[in-house]
């Protein structure tokens, strides 16, 4: 950081003036370069972090079967999906994905899980959650809207899987239409018209605004 004082007017003022310019380059880049580093061990700690907010791979409750993977397009996206038992034998399963990447979607993947976490223990405390997504979501944009002010949007599709009779319960926030795959290649569902021949999966089309 010393700056060389030359008071001739020849080519070592010159020389002299070349390695000042060159001093505050070096100066500027090992700053950016700190700068640059401290950034990236900030992403790599969102990172890890919200690694620690997805359920593990693979989930057996009774019937129920799940398995996930998730690949960022950066160091740490928006995407989150979570699962969660319900007393009376039912699962609850989310999908979602937060606007933008990097750490701010990471912090509003935080935020959904942590409002999936408070829904699933007010779900044995409240009739009004019990096999109604909707409601959940309402809760959600709430929280979501208190949080950011609607700075951000998030696509949110929710459901309630009963073990015992099979029958799923559903609501969407704007997310991307799930696809259901029958067991039975010869299910009613699949012959209805309009249907691509030989399509072995249907649409869950219920819509609506994200979150």
């Amino acid at each position: 950081s010393t700056k060389i004082r030359i008071k001739s007017k020849d080519e070592l003022q010159i020389l002299g003036a070349s390695v000042n310019n060159m001093s505050t380059r070096i100066q500027h880049l090992l700053k950016s370069q700190v700068e640059a580093a401290r950034q990236e061990k900030e992403l790599e700690t969102a990172r890890v972090v919200q690694e620690t907010l997805f359920p593990k791979k693979d989930i057996k409750s009774g019937p129920f079967v799940a398995t996930g993977s998730y690949f960022p397009a950066s160091e740490c996206g928006g995407d989150w999906w979570g699962h969660f038992s319900t007393s009376d034998n039912k699962e609850f399963i989310c999908i979602a994905d937060a606007t933008g990447h990097g750490v701010a979607a990471a912090l509003v993947t935080a935020i959904a899980f942590s409002s999936c976490n408070t829904v699933a223990n007010l779900y044995d405390a409240s009739e009004d959650y019990r096999e109604s997504p909707e409601k959940i979501l309402e809760k959600m944009n709430i929280v979501m809207w208190e949080a950011g002010g609607g700075l951000t949007t998030m696509t949110f599709f929710a459901a309630f899987i009963n073990n015992e009779t099979g029958v799923m319960t559903y609501a969407n926030a704007g997310h991307n239409p799930p696809f259901l795959i029958p067991k039975d290649p010869a299910d009613e569902r699949l012959k209805a018209k309009k249907r691509a021949k030989g399509r072995r999966c249907l649409q869950i089309q219920a819509r609506g605004t994200p979150l």
